[in-house]
C-alpha cells in the first residue's frame, strides 16, 4: 500500500493545504510547480500558483480548494490558526516575498504562510470533524500538539473536565453545536466565554482565539477519557 508522501512533511504551505483538504494532491496537478520544502526554505522568488493550475485543468475540487484557501486565510486573520514561521506577502514589483504582520490583513490580500501538520489537524478538529475523519495527509497526527500535552495528572483531569463542561454547556443550544457532528462549536463557545471575560474586566489570556484552542484540546482530552 502506497503511503501519502505529504505525511512526511511537517510543515506545508497553505496553498497545498487547501488543495489537500479538497482531495487534490498538488503533485498530481503539476509536479513542476510543487516545492516539497516549506516556503521559508524555498528560493525567495519561487511562486508556484498550483491553485491556478487546478482551475486551468478544470479539476472538480478546484472551487472547494479555493474556499478552503480563503477559510484558512480568514482563520489566520482571526487568530484561530497559527503559522509556522513568518507571514509573507508577494511583492509583484520586485518578484519576491516580503514578511508582513497579521494586523490589517484581508483575505483578498496576496499573502502566504506555512502550517505545521499538527496545527492543521488541531484546527480541522476544532471545526467539528472527528479524529478518524481527518484526511489521509493528516493521518497519525497526535491530536493534542506537543507543548500543550498536560504533564501532570491534575492538569489532565482539569482539561477533561473542561471538555465535559463544554459538552454540557452546548447541549440543546443550537448556536453552540455543530449541526453535522453534534459536537460543541468551539468558536461559538469561546466567543461567549470571551464576552463574559470582558464584562468582568479585561482579563489577560482570555481572548477568543486562546479559549478556542484550549476548548479544542479539552474536547479531545474528554473524548479520549470517555473512550
Amino acid at each position: 500500500m502506497a503511503i501519502n508522501s505529504w505525511r512526511s512533511q511537517q510543515v506545508i504551505p497553505i496553498e497545498y493545504v487547501a488543495l489537500l483538504l479538497a482531495g487534490i494532491d498538488p503533485l498530481e496537478v503539476d509536479a513542476s510547480r510543487v516545492h516539497m520544502s516549506p516556503r521559508y526554505k524555498q528560493p525567495k522568488s519561487f511562486r508556484t500558483n498550483v491553485m491556478a493550475a487546478a482551475f486551468d485543468k478544470e479539476l472538480s475540487g478546484a472551487n472547494q480548494a479555493k474556499q478552503w484557501y480563503n477559510r484558512i486565510k480568514q482563520a489566520l486573520i482571526e487568530g484561530e490558526i497559527h503559522p509556522a514561521g513568518e507571514i509573507r506577502q508577494w511583492n509583484a514589483r520586485v518578484g519576491t516575498w516580503r514578511p508582513v504582520g497579521r494586523e490589517g490583513l484581508k483575505v483578498y490580500h496576496g499573502f502566504d504562510f506555512d502550517l505545521a501538520r499538527s496545527e492543521i489537524a488541531r484546527w480541522v478538529i476544532s471545526l467539528g470533524l472527528e479524529e478518524n475523519e481527518l484526511p489521509d495527509f493528516l493521518a497519525g497526527i497526535v491530536a493534542i500538539p506537543e507543548g500543550n500535552q498536560p504533564t501532570e495528572g491534575k492538569d489532565l483531569r482539569a482539561l477533561e473536565a473542561l471538555g465535559l463542561l463544554a459538552v454540557t454547556f452546548a447541549k440543546g443550544r443550537g448556536q453552540y453545536t455543530h449541526e453535522r457532528s453534534g459536537k460543541p462549536n468551539c468558536a461559538q463557545v469561546a466567543e461567549a466565554m470571551s464576552q463574559q471575560a470582558r464584562q468582568d474586566g479585561e482579563v489577560y489570556g482570555m481572548s477568543k482565539s486562546k479559549l478556542q484552542r484550549l476548548l479544542s484540546d479539552a474536547l479531545i482530552a474528554w473524548e479520549e477519557k470517555r473512550g
